[in-house]
């Protein structure tokens, strides 16, 4: 393999022949790239002027609580989908079309179908004015439409925002950036400010909103659950009176009478076996001729009363007896006087034993009619208990409404207290301003999109037209014609010669 220290023909001759290439085509690669200029400059000059306008707007993530309670409608959690639902919420027709209201209350017109401001309008408005006056300046009020035609300009309206209008968010904040492009710089800024005054109106009035149909839901509860809580209170009520079942310090009539009986018949009881003692005592001492030292007759009058002649009548035998007149007559008549008292002491006695029998007699009956009312008190007791379970469950249904009727209205109280302290969940912290700079069109912009057209447009007739000089070269060639071998020469397809001048190294 021979390897040349010379340099080829083609390396040595490439820069010449590119510069005789451009000198040859200057026509065709000048008047392509000027046309390209001419078009960047016509499309910069009917560009629209359009001009972008910036509101910031920040979720709140801390929020003033004024009242202890719980409001109705929840904060929005802070997560990543909930923020995107937000942005959606801002970007929405129903946002839009509040944002029309609210630039329409204003005073502002919301812009149609109205031709965009140009370079070429300006100078046109201008000339105008400076021939004519201003009263081409002025625009021509628009004609009346029907009601078709209006609902039409107001979906185009909404159109035109929601097209024009961008809302983002960087992805690491709780930042919302909404951009609005228009063709006047204070009219973006209105819009931009509109949109975020809108949604931080619409975080207000879904809160109220909210709130307000609670109120109102729970004012159409508390009127049934009153008549409930009524109706079951009456019910409990009544069924008590029915019943018989009043009470007093907790306990029932029944039961405080069951409780009496039962006290009754154990202190009767305890009477009767006493009775029954001393009668059995005062009995067998009758039986032993001796008088029995009881109570009972230890305190009769008459008793007593006999026993102090009978004390006379022995303290009179004992002074016969003493004084050893032992047959005097009086002996015998205190003897019968004594045994006459002896009787009728022993008469009272009598007496006594047998009122301790009908004392006791009338205790027992006594005894058995408080049995009898035992029984009767029992049955009664047996009753109001069964009847206490179904007004117990009768009070505990009145509890529930109750407690439900008073949690119901401290909720009521506590929605309307909300009703007038709703608060957005964002604030705006930067209000848009009109741009002093247009957005677009950029001159510079222009100018490289015309070069780049005009360019591609030169190399492509260049290429084409040197395509076909370089065939038609080929085929009128002596060398191509007797098919004999010619000399190496550069290739004159890659770098062709102009016919007329020759080729500069033949």
């Amino acid at each position: 393999m021979i390897i040349s220290e010379i340099p080829s023909a083609g390396a040595r001759t490439s820069l010449p022949q590119f510069l005789a290439l451009l000198k040859r085509r200057k026509y065709m690669l000048t008047i392509p790239t000027l046309a390209g200029l001419c078009i960047g400059l016509a499309g910069y000059s009917t560009a629209p002027w359009s001009y972008v306008s910036e509101a910031v707007l920040v979720l709140d993530v801390r929020r003033v609580q004024v009242l202890p309670t719980e409001s109705v409608v929840s904060p929005l959690p802070q997560e990543s989908p909930v923020l995107r639902t937000e942005l959606d919420v801002i970007n929405s027709r129903m946002m839009a079309r509040k944002v029309i209201q609210r630039l329409e209350t204003q005073g502002v017109a919301v812009l149609t179908d109205e031709p965009a401001k140009t370079l070429l309008s300006t100078w046109t408005e201008r000339f105008r004015d400076l021939f004519d006056g201003a009263a081409y300046a002025q625009r021509a009020t628009s004609p009346a439409v029907d009601e078709t035609k209006a609902a039409a300009i107001e979906r185009r309206k909404t159109d035109i925002l929601i097209s024009n209008l961008r809302v983002t968010n960087d992805g690491r904040s709780y930042t919302i950036f909404i951009t609005y492009r228009a063709p006047d710089p204070a009219y973006a800024a209105k819009v931009a400010n509109a949109f975020g005054e809108a949604y931080l109106a619409h975080q207000i009035e879904v809160q109220q909103s909210a709130t307000r149909r609670v109120s109102e839901w729970l004012g159409e509860k508390l009127v049934t659950l009153r008549a409930a809580l009524e109706t079951s209170e009456k019910a409990a009520e009544n069924f008590r009176q029915k019943a018989g079942l009043a009470e007093a310090n907790g306990v029932t009539f029944q039961a405080q009478r069951v409780a009496a009986i039962n006290a009754e018949i154990v202190a009767s009881t305890g009477a009767l076996s006493l009775a029954q003692a001393r009668l059995n005592t005062a009995i067998a001492l009758r039986e032993k001729n001796d008088t029995p030292a009881l109570a009972e007759i230890l305190a009769s009058p008459a008793i007593q009363a006999l026993r102090l002649e009978e004390a006379k009548v022995e303290r009179r035998l004992a002074e016969l007896q003493s004084a050893g007149a032992v047959k005097s007559a009086e002996i015998p008549s205190l003897v019968s006087e004594r045994d006459a008292l002896r009787k009728q002491i022993g008469a009272e006695v009598d007496q006594i034993i047998r009122s301790l029998s009908n004392e006791i007699a009338i205790a027992e009956r006594r005894r058995d009619a408080m049995e009898a009312n035992l029984r009767d008190a029992q049955k009664e007791l047996f009753k109001a208990d069964q009847a206490q379970v179904e007004a117990a469950q009768l009070e505990r249904e009145a509890n529930a409404n109750r407690a439900i009727y008073e949690s119901y209205l401290t909720r009521y109280k506590q929605t309307i207290e909300q009703d007038g302290i709703a608060a957005p969940e964002a604030q705006m912290i930067s209000m848009a301003e009109p741009a002093s700079a247009r957005a677009s069109p950029r001159l510079l912009t222009w100018l490289l999109l015309g070069f780049g057209i005009g360019g591609v447009a030169a190399a492509a007739g260049t290429v084409f037209r040197e395509a076909i000089d370089g065939a038609l070269r080929e085929v009128k060639t002596p060398e191509n014609a007797t098919e004999a071998p010619a000399a190496p020469m550069a290739d004159l397809r890659l770098f062709p010669t102009d016919p007329r001048k020759g080729h500069p190294y033949a």
